[in-house]
């Protein structure tokens, strides 16, 4: 949620999950966005506007969202987006996580002109989610103490969703993520990415 930012679908009752939202803020194109990892520009050329994957989001340490008043490399004038990610240190930490939802966590969400409907084959639920299952580890540290660190993440959501005419809607969104941060001299840092 972003002051002045809308997206251009509402995710109700899980109906539009594993779809990538388009937004658009302050008067801009949709196609004027950016996205941008680690501040290097990783925005789909293919869909002006989009990115160009799905994300595991407890890889990020912060998110910045900028909406007006961008710095001048910024190439449009949409609302710009930076996610930063997560690295080692010479503490190690890790998290795992999971969540969960399916059917029968839902009431029914059937508009009442759509009751007896011969579409819905008997259901008493238009779009829902049939299943839902997220999960998540990370874990990072040193690899050399005061000199080498790494960071690595793997996530995956199955995303289970049932139509109108109750046809399943199946997808699947995995993410792989390791950094590698090397204090080459005083003054210069290295990192690799993936």
């Amino acid at each position: 949620t972003v002051a002045g930012v809308q997206v251009d679908r509402v995710n109700l009752a899980g109906s539009e999950s594993g779809q990538q939202s388009n937004y658009q803020g302050k008067g801009s194109a949709a196609g004027n966005n950016t996205w941008a990892i680690d501040g290097i520009r990783i925005t789909d050329m293919a869909a002006l506007g989009s990115s160009p994957t799905y994300y595991t989001y407890d890889t990020f340490d912060e998110i910045n969202i900028a909406t007006g008043g961008s710095d001048i490399s910024a190439a449009t004038g949409g609302v710009h987006m930076n996610m930063v990610t997560k690295r080692g240190s010479n503490t190690p930490h890790g998290s795992a996580n999971i969540n969960w939802a399916d059917d029968s966590l839902q009431s029914s969400n059937l508009p009442p002109e759509l009751e007896g409907d011969p579409r819905l084959d008997g259901n008493d639920k238009a779009d829902h989610v049939d299943n839902i299952t997220d999960y998540s580890l990370d874990i990072g540290g040193p690899l050399w103490k005061d000199h080498l660190w790494g960071y690595f993440s793997y996530g995956k959501n199955q995303i289970d969703i049932i139509r109108l005419v109750q046809s399943p809607d199946k997808t699947t969104l995995e993410n792989i993520t390791a950094k590698v941060n090397w204090q080459a001299t005083t003054k210069d840092n290295v990192s690799f990415f993936y």
